[in-house]
């Protein structure tokens, strides 16, 4: 992400005054957009879902007392809501997403246990 934002400080001051269209989209999608990712990633279990925030994105998986969860570590590489290496798979019925809480095994006991009080 450092190297994206750099290119694009790059590019949009090459093209401040020439081409202001490649400026502000230079400044939006290279700067505004992974600096949002960075600071605005969090998971949140609520009584009935998993909510996961990205920057401007948003993911919910809801779950009840049915659902199956699975929680195992994941070393893929493809895009996902992780700002690290250390992730996880987590899979919720027939969804499945890849994060990366700070503390894994806090956040899977308060899934797990988020998906228990359900049944209860």
């Amino acid at each position: 992400m450092t190297g994206v934002i750099l290119y694009s400080a790059y590019q949009a001051t090459a093209s401040f005054y020439s081409q202001p269209i490649t400026f502000w989209a230079s400044v939006i999608f290279g700067g505004i957009l992974p600096v949002s990712f960075l600071a605005h990633t969090r998971y949140t279990i609520r009584p009935e879902a998993l909510v996961i925030y990205c920057g401007i994105f948003r993911w919910k998986l809801a779950f009840n007392s049915n659902s199956q969860l699975t929680i195992e570590p994941s070393k893929t590489m493809l895009s996902s809501p992780a700002l690290s290496l250390k992730r996880i798979k987590v899979q919720i019925d027939n969804r499945s997403i890849i994060i990366s809480p700070s503390n894994t095994d806090k956040f899977s006991r308060a899934l797990t246990a988020a998906i228990s009080d359900l049944k209860n």
